[in-house]
């Protein structure tokens, strides 16, 4: 792991598995905000989180827990969060709105799909950007998009409070990406050449994807920074099996960006409370 986070690794992401979990596994939840008890497999990925950081939680999302059940809910079935199934959800940053957003996100399967059709996607910056033009680098380069805020924080909608960013950034051999597929536009509606250059953008994180079935006791870390991530669609049954993943996240160093010793995004709290 600490090549990982030096590096990010040759995908953006590292696969860790045989982590520890809970035996007997409790059902997988069907309705949002339900309190499962995973004392075993919240320790595991806190302990492979706070090797790697800081964990963090936010205050708009699942409370501010540090460690959070992801399971599909029958009302957000074709929502773009992850608590969706019957839609793919689209390649994004997490919290890409946030410029304290977190450099890496840690999943931890605990009850596959039973399909084995739920496959996380993730794309990585370097191989994202051999898909562009340098034309198309240079504009995207340039803080010429805005993108929403997440329907799990309240949401927005083109509103002009939403931040400007440039989706790469970084050295050329160390490219940073931030994109979000369904929520990020051009700042300026008549900027065709930016609408353009995102276009690309969107094609290029498709063609260098690479995708993963988790399967119980996998730990998959995606570097927030290096790489973007996704999920394709998959069939809930909402009968306690379907499938049921832990997420945290993580900074390396959380108050490099805001010069405080308590950023506004850390919430200080019991790890899995």
């Amino acid at each position: 792991m600490a090549d990982f986070k030096l590096r990010g690794g040759s995908d953006g992401a590292l696969l860790l598995s045989d982590a520890p979990l809970d035996n007997p596994l409790p059902l997988t939840p069907t309705s949002r905000g339900a309190e499962i008890n995973l004392p075993v497999s919240e320790m595991t990925l806190g302990i492979v989180g706070m090797s790697l950081g800081v964990i963090l939680g936010f205050r708009g999302e699942a409370q501010g827990r540090l460690i959070q059940p992801l399971y599909p809910i029958l009302a957000d079935t074709r929502a773009q969060t992850s608590s969706s199934s019957a839609v793919r959800l689209d390649f994004h940053s997490e919290t890409a709105f946030d410029p304290n957003r977190p450099d890496v996100l840690a999943l931890l399967c605990l009850r596959g799909d039973p399909d084995g059709a739920a496959m996380t996607t993730f794309s990585c910056a370097t191989r994202v950007m051999s898909h562009l033009s340098d034309a198309q680098i240079e504009i995207l380069r340039q803080p010429r998009y805005k993108t929403g805020i997440d329907a799990s924080f309240g949401g927005s909608v083109n509103s002009e409070d939403d931040p400007t960013v440039s989706p790469i950034y970084g050295s050329e051999t160390d490219p940073g990406i931030l994109i979000d597929t369904d929520l990020m536009r051009a700042a300026d509606p008549k900027d065709e050449p930016a609408k353009k250059a995102l276009i690309a953008l969107n094609n290029a994180v498709e063609k260098a994807a690479v995708g993963i079935v988790l399967r119980p006791g996998n730990i998959l870390l995606i570097d927030n920074r290096r790489a973007c991530h996704g999920r394709s669609d998959f069939r809930a049954n909402y009968d306690g099996k379907d499938r049921l993943l832990l997420r945290t996240m993580v900074a390396y160093d959380p108050w490099r960006r805001s010069g405080e010793r308590r950023p506004r995004s850390l919430v200080q709290e019991r790890v899995g409370r």
